[in-house]
């Protein structure tokens, strides 16, 4: 006696909604560089960073970076931005090629701890 066959729906809806949620995000993503472009910008320095495993459900490598930057009103902030690689190694190449580097950075007028800093490739 076989057994009987196999529901594929919840597997297929996990599929759907993780999927689901990573269109989500990107929107999200693109939303805010696109609000961002009328955002003041300011020259940003990458300060720091580490490379990790995202958490996430697809495990990607990310190398997460802080930056700092002035205001025009002379005030420091400082924010965070994530740039994804294949895996340890190229990020930690990364990392080091990047840190120190100048980059733009666009702040929300009137709270500039909102910050999208532009990483290079």
């Amino acid at each position: 006696m076989g057994h009987p066959p196999r529901n594929p729906l919840p597997e297929i809806l996990v599929i759907v909604c993780m999927l689901a949620a990573a269109g989500i995000a990107e929107l999200h993503r693109r939303w805010r560089l696109w609000v961002s472009q009328s955002w003041p910008s300011a020259e940003g320095t990458i300060d720091t960073g580490n490379v990790g495993q995202d958490g996430g459900k697809q495990q990607r490598w990310a190398v997460r970076v802080t930056y700092t930057f002035r205001t025009a009103g002379g005030e420091r902030y400082g924010g965070t931005a994530a740039h994804y690689v294949a895996g340890p190694e190229e990020g930690r190449g990364y990392l080091s090629r990047v840190q120190g580097t100048k980059v733009p950075v666009r702040y929300r007028p009137g709270n500039p701890h909102d910050s999208i800093a532009e990483l290079p490739e």
